[in-house]
């Protein structure tokens, strides 16, 4: 990922030190190489939705953030865009408790 957000929100500004990436009516992940999941492991996924000023629209366009290992989607989280030019939290927490099904996946 990893893309210039320059003149799409506010004073072109996305967060900080993060991973940029957009998509439209498509799917955008994130891999974390070398990551396996381990047991009695509490695991946070933080993502800042946007929604760009060019989009030309309020909020409302869905969207959907997953957490997942071994191609199986552990927690999920859907909601809608924030408003034009505006960005949202939102947090995923997962405790994989003592045997995970994904261990070491």
């Amino acid at each position: 990922m990893g893309a210039d957000c320059g003149g799409m929100f506010p004073g072109g500004a996305a967060p900080e030190g993060q991973n940029i990436g957009w998509a439209t009516g498509g799917t955008l992940s994130q891999n974390v190489p070398g990551a396996t999941l381990s047991a009695n492991t509490q695991y946070t996924l933080k993502a800042q939705v946007g929604n760009p000023l060019f989009n030309g629209g309020g909020s409302g366009d869905s969207y959907r953030i997953e957490l997942r290992a071994g191609g199986v989607t552990l927690m999920a989280h859907t909601g809608n865009a924030p408003a034009s030019g505006q960005w949202q939290i939102q947090t995923l927490t997962y405790d994989s408790g003592p045997s995970p099904a994904q261990l070491n996946q």
